[in-house]
């Protein structure tokens, strides 16, 4: 028994020595799938395991931060003075943003690694910097330790010192970084704030105390300073927990269009072999052997195209990293390290997922093989009843599905059961294609004059395509609806995002810092608004998060504009024009409506004072709750308000003299932002934030071109001896070739006319639904033609060129057929 099942492993296998392209086909189906796949988790686990470590800084843990409530930084002489009373485990961190010479924008962190390397700062009572050598670090003329990848945006070579727009210059470059660095520069604190020209720290880092400790801390700190419990960590698992359910939603798309890859090979791979099959039976070799032995050739492969899927996703989340490290900064102050770990943690899943696709495409032809005799193994023949049986019955499993769907859209609660929604809502779409192809076929023929033989054996011919080809097109059809769906998404998105910074940047200059005493009064300055922010930690429902409460002047341009949302009657009246009785009215972020259940009306406690929510506006990328007040009523609930910075209209064309003006007041380069510039900023994160989206769609959309190149291939393959009788019987090329390309285009254009309401539904659940409830932001859907022009172009070309490709391997075999059929020795 084992040297039959050997025997017959090894017969089985030797087709892909005799057929290399149906190898290729299906180790790419597999390395592609898994890849995309495990990219996508590798790169969640990834961010997962940083955010574990958002208690550290540098090495070191920080427990506790120590702010100053004016949220002006922390002075050396407080620090200086709490490191004397015995707190060791205290050390002193910098973070800023500045602009450089050439208008981008870079992140400095900078520290004291001395004071960071204490034993009382490292769980390994080690200096973490120990290994690296660190005294020209922080001896003049120092150096910036610069991850790879900023270092490459910037155009940074090794020992190049960065000029920002104030005109300093960074100290020299050096390509290193540390854990919880992310995308930040990293210097040495003194020199740091020696070359930015500051005065304070951002805040003190406290590593591990004991209870007293704290309690003794808490006591000594001066009352402009607060402890505060680092809840770093918490917060980004919560803020982030959407944005890594949607990567894993389209990681998994990608696994899926790979196995139809899988499927549709494997299914060819065993229907070329039936003759072999029977061969084998006819020797005597039970169907419980050669079952097993197809078994064993199914575990090879996912053995195989789990290793190499888990390196290829492994250089492409590599590759992926550097954009989403930068979203995640920029979204949600989450700072990841650079170097990704291989994920043979992943191997069990990968092999499983691999394996179950494979039995999906396996027992089904050993089934239906083991039932019949060899002999009708051996006469395969695609009979037409079967396959308008097979389309209707997947017809109906479609429209059960969608069904499904339709009935669970009013129950969905989570961003988990959304995705199962639209799970069954693309699976029932992609369900109902070869019954729409099947009707199509009929419609069309019947359209066509008898005398147009030709065309209505070509459009016939649909029939006989459509077996090999249904798999590649479904998943084809997955593919474009998930392109429509998402490329719909990101438009709306951004549409909705430049609409709602017309009105929220409409000041043409944003001065930061301390206002400038007489700087709107200037006669330059048509407008300003000074705004100001204290931040706090707010629980509702059962989100507890950082929150941020803005006090502003209701009258002015960048806020008199904004539309109200869901507002209770005379809402933003009673708000700007407060009566001074409790509970005070406060407009908050729709976040706080749709993620916190807040409804218009209800009141919330913010600290230990109550308010009333009459009404909500939009205020996209804050990942935090927010609420705003009239800057007199702010002033009047909460002592510690920040200023901001003020905001500055100017007449058009006269930014070159406000500049000269600026600088005459005392400002330097770097101290005020320009509205152009904040929109370029913007948008870049915003691209960068869907980099992921559109690389993982582009990626599935050549995957899916491969997979139409290998059914079409076994289409030819299949069928090159009916190919050498139509050419013996004289057809010419061109006949030949309108026979085999009509009816692929027909099949490709229905399924492009399907997919096209079925990604408009796809784009409606995930604005409407999963956006809300992942995000809490809503916008209109934005209906355009042009991606879903350039996706049929694309198609398009991407059908004619398989074709074509096909055609030309199968010319070249044909000359063999036709000897084959004359009786010679092919």
């Amino acid at each position: 028994m084992p040297r039959q099942l050997a025997i017959s492993l090894l017969t089985l296998l030797s087709f892909y020595a005799r057929h290399p392209l149906q190898a290729l086909f299906l180790t790419i189906g597999l390395t592609t799938g898994v890849g995309l796949w495990s990219a996508v988790q590798l790169i969640n686990d990834h961010a997962r395991a940083s955010y574990a470590e958002a208690d550290q800084l540098l090495g070191a843990e920080a427990k506790y931060w120590i702010r100053a409530r004016s949220g002006k930084g922390v002075s050396p002489d407080d620090y200086i003075v709490l490191r004397r009373l015995g707190f060791r485990a205290i050390y002193p961190i910098l973070e800023v943003r500045r602009r450089t010479e050439a208008g981008e924008f870079v992140n400095l962190i900078a520290t004291d690694i001395l004071a960071l390397g204490d034993p009382s700062n490292s769980s390994q009572a080690t200096n973490p910097f120990a290994a690296e050598s660190w005294l020209t670090f922080i001896q003049p003329e120092y150096r910036s330790w610069y991850p790879k990848d900023v270092a490459r945006q910037l155009g940074i070579r090794q020992g190049d010192q960065l000029l920002l727009s104030d005109g300093a210059r960074l100290p020299p470059a050096e390509f290193q970084s540390r854990d919880q660095q992310g995308q930040r520069i990293f210097m040495d604190i003194g020199a740091a704030m020696d070359i930015l020209d500051l005065s304070n720290f951002s805040y003190l880092g406290v590593g591990e105390h004991s209870v007293r400790k704290i309690e003794q801390l808490k006591n000594s700190l001066p009352d402009h300073l607060v402890l505060v419990k680092n809840e770093q960590s918490l917060d980004l698992f919560q803020l982030t927990q959407s944005l890594h359910t949607n990567l894993t939603a389209l990681g998994f798309l990608s696994f899926i269009v790979g196995i139809f890859i899988v499927f549709n090979a494997v299914r060819f791979s065993l229907s070329s072999r039936h003759s072999t099959i029977a061969t084998l039976r006819e020797l005597g070799v039970g169907i419980e052997v050669l079952s097993a032995a197809i078994i064993l050739e199914g575990l090879l492969w996912s053995l195989m195209g789990s290793v190499v899927g888990l390196w290829l996703g492994y250089w492409l989340g590599e590759s992926l990293l550097p954009a989403v490290a930068v979203s995640l900064q920029g979204l949600y102050g989450a700072n990841l390290s650079n170097q990704m770990e291989f994920g043979l943690q992943l191997l069990p899943q990968a092999f499983a997922l691999t394996l179950g696709g494979m039995f999906l495409a396996l027992i089904m032809p050993l089934l239906d093989t083991a039932k019949r005799a060899v002999k009708s193994v051996r006469d395969q023949v695609v009979e037409p009843v079967v396959l308008v049986t097979g389309a209707k019955l997947s017809a109906l499993v479609g429209v059960a599905c969608l069904s499904l769907a339709l009935l669970g859209y009013h129950l969905v609660t989570s961003v988990e059961a959304g995705f199962v929604v639209i799970g069954l809502a693309m699976l029932g779409g992609v369900l109902l294609l070869p019954s729409a192809i099947v009707s199509l076929t009929e419609v069309v023929v019947r359209r066509v004059p008898d005398s147009s033989l030709l065309v209505r054996w070509s459009i016939r011919d649909a029939l006989v395509q459509l077996p090999h080809l249904r798999i590649a097109l479904m998943a084809l059809m997955l593919t474009l609806i998930a392109n429509i769906g998402v490329t719909l998404l990101v438009d709306s998105f951004r549409s909705a995002l430049t609409d709602w910074l017309d009105a929220r940047l409409s000041a043409n200059v944003y001065v930061l810092g301390e206002p400038i005493e007489g700087l709107s009064e200037q006669e330059w300055v048509i407008e300003s608004h000074t705004r100001y922010r204290q931040e706090l930690r707010v629980t509702i429902g059962a989100y507890d998060r950082p929150a941020s409460v803005f006090g502003i002047d209701p009258t002015a341009s960048d806020f008199s504009s904004m539309k109200l949302l869901k507002a209770e009657p005379n809402g933003f009246e009673r708000w700007s024009t407060p009566s001074g009785l409790a509970p005070v009215p406060i407009i908050a972020n729709e976040q706080l409506h749709y993620l916190g259940g807040v409804q218009p009306g209800q009141v919330v406690l913010l600290g230990t004072k109550k308010f009333e929510v009459v009404g909500f506006i939009h205020d996209y990328g804050n990942p935090h709750f927010s609420f705003w007040l009239p800057e007199v009523v702010a002033r009047q609930q909460f002592n510690s308000l920040e200023p901001l910075g003020i905001g500055l209209w100017i007449e058009p064309g006269e930014m070159d003299y406000v500049r000269e003006q600026l600088q005459s007041l005392g400002l330097k380069p770097g101290d005020w932002l320009e509205q152009d510039r904040i929109r370029t900023i913007t948008f870049q994160i915003f691209d960068r934030t869907f980099a992921i989206t559109r690389a993982l769609n582009t990626v599935t959309l050549l995957v899916t071109g491969l997979a139409l190149l290998a059914a079409l291939l076994a289409v030819h393959q299949s069928r090159v001896v009916d190919y050498g009788h139509w050419r013996s019987l004289g057809l010419r090329w061109s006949e030949w070739g309108l026979i085999l390309g009509m009816p692929l285009m027909l099949m490709v254009i229905c399924t492009f006319l399907l997919a096209i309401p079925l990604g408009y539904i796809l784009s409606w659940l995930l604005i409407h639904q999963l956006n809300v409830l992942a995000f809490g932001w809503t916008m209109e859907l934005q209906w355009s033609w042009l991606p879903v022009v350039t996706l049929l172009l694309m198609s398009v070309g991407m059908v004619i060129t398989t074709l074509l490709m096909a055609l030309i391997k199968t010319r070249r075999e044909l000359s063999g057929s036709i000897r084959r059929l004359s009786g010679g020795n092919g």
